[in-house]
């Protein structure tokens, strides 16, 4: 779960499905990519930050977070203080049928550090129990400077019990 990679529902559920029982339909689909980049340290991704895309939200579509932030903070001490998506918003996402998001950063949810703190990863159970799949670490999002890009995220098959792997995250143009 490093790099660029996508997470199947077994990541966080033990009932979930595994990366190879996984409808191949969860990494390919028209993207929607949202432009929240501005966000300060540890910023929640609002539903009132994605509302105006929700019409173009739904089945099969491939939600593409793009934050910037591993492009301003990779290396950094601040890396770890990425914007994260709220689970109100997640839970909105997926009552509208989404079930792939991807994130320009390390976590869907927010990383926590402190090590007297319990971690939590709301949206990432969530979209478990809803059997979508989450891709952390996507890089170079603002290089899809077209409209309705073709996103694929095409895991590498690692076979067996693999509740991830590394992914090539993939954006066609189509051209008619």
């Amino acid at each position: 779960q490093s790099g660029t990679h996508v997470a199947s529902p077994y990541h966080f559920l033990d009932s979930g499905p595994v990366l190879e029982g996984c409808p191949l339909s969860l990494f390919v689909g028209p993207g929607v990519v949202v432009d929240v980049r501005g966000r300060g340290p540890r910023d929640a991704i609002k539903w009132a930050d994605l509302e105006s895309c929700a019409p173009a939200l739904g089945p099969g579509v491939v939600l593409a977070l793009r934050t910037g932030w591993s492009d301003e903070h990779y290396g950094t001490d601040h890396y770890f203080d990425h914007p994260y998506l709220d689970a109100d918003a997640c839970s909105k996402l997926l009552a509208l049928g989404v079930r792939t998001f991807l994130i320009d950063c390390i976590n869907l949810d927010e990383t926590v550090l402190d090590a007297g703190a319990a971690p939590t990863f709301p949206c990432h159970d969530q979209i478990a129990r809803a059997e979508g799949i989450i891709s952390e670490n996507v890089t170079n999002l603002g290089a899809i400077d077209f409209e309705n890009p073709l996103l694929y995220l095409l895991p590498i098959r690692l076979g067996g019990d693999a509740d991830g792997a590394p992914c090539r995250a993939v954006a066609l143009q189509l051209v008619s």
